[in-house]
C-alpha cells in the first residue's frame, strides 16, 4: 500500500513551526457545513532528514474537544488500518502535507472547540486549532 495517497510533497521555506493546522472554513454556519477539511503541514527547517515510521497504515488522528476538553470526535474511530509499516522522510526545506475531512454533526452553534491533530503514534508532532460555529 502506498504511503503516498494521503500526503504531498513540496518544496518549502522552512520556517521556525514545524506543524501547521489549518481547518477551512474557519468561520462557519452548521447549517451549510457538514464537514470540515483538516490539513496538517510539516516542514522541515532542520540541516538533516526527518524520518517517520509508523507501524500501520495510518497517518493521521483528528480529535475534537468541546470546552471542557471531552472529546466528541476522534477522525479514526470509524476506520480501519491494515498493519502495514510505513515509512516517511522529509528533507530540509522541504514538507508534506496530510488532509482529512470532520463531520460537524456534534458541534452546537456558538460553542467553541479545539480541533487537535497529530501525528499517528508519533510524539511531539501535535497542533491545535479552535473553531466556533455559527447557526
Amino acid at each position: 500500500m502506498c504511503i503516498r495517497d494521503r500526503l504531498k510533497v513540496g518544496k518549502g521555506t522552512g520556517g521556525s513551526t514545524p506543524m501547521v493546522l489549518s481547518v477551512e472554513p474557519s468561520a462557519f454556519s452548521l447549517s451549510q457545513t457538514p464537514e470540515l477539511d483538516v490539513s496538517v503541514k510539516i516542514s522541515n527547517a532542520r540541516k538533516h532528514e526527518i524520518e517517520i515510521l509508523y507501524p500501520n497504515d495510518q497517518r493521521l488522528e483528528v480529535v475534537t474537544k468541546d470546552a471542557a476538553g471531552i472529546v466528541i470526535g476522534r477522525w479514526s474511530e470509524d476506520r480501519a488500518f491494515q498493519p502495514t509499516k510505513g515509512f516517511v522522510e522529509i528533507n530540509p526545506e522541504e514538507f508534506i502535507i496530510y488532509a482529512e475531512r470532520i463531520p460537524t454533526s456534534r458541534m452546537k452553534a456558538g460553542e467553541t472547540y479545539t480541533i487537535e491533530a497529530s501525528l499517528a503514534n508519533q510524539e511531539g508532532y501535535t497542533a491545535t486549532a479552535t473553531v466556533t460555529p455559527q447557526p
